[in-house]
């Protein structure tokens, strides 16, 4: 069984500590609208150092400030997440996992894909690149993303927008 959240739902996916780096470390980040602020990378910091420790969570967040401040430097509209520990994904959420998992299964298409519905078209290359680094990162301690194929990424984003996805 998955973990109970607050919101009277259970929820297997985000229990895999690779899915809940990416997501929550999002949700962190993004907090209030304001990306990356310094509130918020801190309080980012911490979930990474909380959930490894300081060697390895010190790493991971590194490797995550540069991915997404990568996406931050190309999108023209404001980040979208849910609230920390919902059990939802919004569809920005979708994307941004998406991208990283495709880039641990060496899904180019899928990297992509999702990069595309996150940042504007010149940022593409810069920002797919950043999420390869941080996958790799995040594969070289042993946090492996469950794939997304690239199908899956086009289905979701050509939906109508909705509030959660997952």
């Amino acid at each position: 069984m998955g973990t109970f959240r607050g919101c009277g739902s259970f929820c297997r996916y985000l229990d895999r500590r690779a899915e809940r780096l990416v997501i929550e470390g999002y949700r962190r980040w993004t907090m209030g609208g304001e990306f990356g602020s310094l509130g918020n990378f801190e309080r980012t910091a911490d979930f990474f150092m909380d959930e490894l420790g300081s060697v390895e969570g010190r790493r991971l967040f590194l490797a995550f400030a540069r991915w997404l401040d990568a996406v931050h430097a190309f999108r023209d509209l404001p980040a979208h997440s849910s609230p920390v520990e919902c059990p939802n994904l919004c569809r920005d959420e979708c994307m941004v996992l998406a991208m990283v998992a495709a880039a641990q299964s060496e899904d180019r298409e899928g990297v992509f894909a999702a990069t595309r519905r996150l940042v504007e078209p010149e940022g593409v290359a810069p920002a797919a690149a950043a999420a390869e680094g941080f996958a790799a990162e995040l594969a070289g301690c042993g946090h492996l993303l469950l794939p997304v194929p690239a199908a899956v990424v086009r289905d979701i984003a050509d939906r109508p927008a909705r509030s959660a996805y997952h």
